[in-house]
């Protein structure tokens, strides 16, 4: 027993050094991989502390280093309904008060504002509580635009065979027939907030073009992902002019053609 205490306070000091990094996922990978999707408002917070004979060092108050320091925190909440998995739970889904999630933030445990309307992602734990972290999917309810809600209400669920595929390097290789390309952005993301990923009358997954996504790349001069152009430069030692460039992009077969130094007419 002694060892399992001192086993948790090491733990609980590497998790403070320890930072918590999430991948970007688009909206449409976290309802499809998600057991639950649910809307609810946070009305109060409660904190959990380790019940233990040891106290584990408190970095977070300087002047009592050895105050305790919750593990867990539950945020008791409303549900106002699940948009996934209110069948898992059974019977229970009426009697769900809290969500649960680390007290953490380097063990990605999730930050709630009290009074706010959020829709999330989370799994079932434990004796059917619900668990939820920074990297599922958390956003105030009142952001989601008409895209995302249809998303979520329809075309999500039924594309659930398709999937959203980001990679970066020079090892990518482009999407596979049941993947759409996706380049995550800092700012505004128009296929975040406006794409759908669906399957074709061909069996193959491509980004749905309305004119909201349309209108939203224009603005924010971006393309759709194969469809722009990347440029290297014609190295000057080749039977061509100093600067000239070609293009280059994913056949269809998903392959990337490189062309021949010296095809180029």
């Amino acid at each position: 027993m002694i060892f399992l205490n001192i086993l948790f306070v090491l733990c609980t000091v590497v998790t403070e050094v320890w930072t918590c990094t999430c991948f970007p996922t688009h909206i449409q990978n976290h309802y499809c991989k998600a057991r639950l999707i649910l809307v609810a408002t946070v009305k109060d917070t409660e904190d959990v502390y380790q019940n233990s004979i040891i106290k584990a060092p408190n970095m977070m108050n300087p002047e009592n280093p050895y105050e305790r320091m919750p593990v867990e925190r539950k945020y008791k909440v409303r549900i106002h309904r699940f948009f996934k998995g209110k069948e898992l739970l059974g019977n229970n889904g009426k009697k769900v008060k809290y969500i649960h999630t680390s007290a953490s933030g380097a063990a990605c445990g999730l930050t709630l504002n009290k009074g706010k309307t959020y829709i999330l992602s989370a799994r079932i734990q434990r004796q059917g509580e619900i668990w939820s972290s920074m990297c599922d999917w958390v956003q105030n309810y009142k952001t989601l635009n008409r895209h995302q809600l249809k998303g979520i209400k329809f075309f999500y669920k039924r594309n659930c065979k398709c999937s959203v595929s980001w990679c970066q390097g020079s090892y990518c290789q482009g999407p596979g027939p049941k993947e759409c390309e996706w380049i995550p952005q800092m700012y505004t993301d128009c296929l975040q907030e406006h794409g759908f990923c669906m399957i074709n009358s061909r069996g193959v997954c491509q980004w749905k073009k309305n004119k909201q996504l349309r209108k939203c790349l224009e603005k924010n001069n971006q393309n759709m992902p194969g469809e722009e152009k990347e440029y290297y430069e014609i190295p000057r030692d080749s039977p061509h002019r100093p600067g000239e460039f070609q293009s280059w992009r994913s056949s269809q077969n998903y392959q990337v053609y490189l062309p021949n130094r010296y095809d180029i007419k």
